[in-house]
């Protein structure tokens, strides 16, 4: 049973610990006793050119420093790369 979690700065106690370790959750699952059935998939991925609605929006961004939004019914996901998706 996990009960936290050790950092660079101490212990930190929890009544539960959640693993967002996404690609790399079943090898941090591992490290804990656990096995994480999860399947790596191909994805496709694709940028648009400039977008006019974007220009001058995110110019504190250098890259792609926003979440990504994604519908996971359509297989669909985007996210926005300072003046382009």
């Amino acid at each position: 049973r996990v009960t936290g979690v050790r950092t660079a700065d101490g212990v930190i106690d929890a009544d539960i610990v959640v693993c967002a370790a996404g690609f790399w959750g079943a090898q941090v699952a591992r490290q804990v006793g656990l096995v994480l059935p999860l399947v790596p998939m191909a994805h496709q991925y694709a940028r648009t050119g400039q977008i006019a609605d974007l220009v001058g929006r995110n110019t504190d961004l250098a890259e792609a420093g926003l979440p990504i939004l994604r519908h996971q019914d359509q297989d669909l996901y985007f996210r926005e790369h300072v003046d382009r998706l």
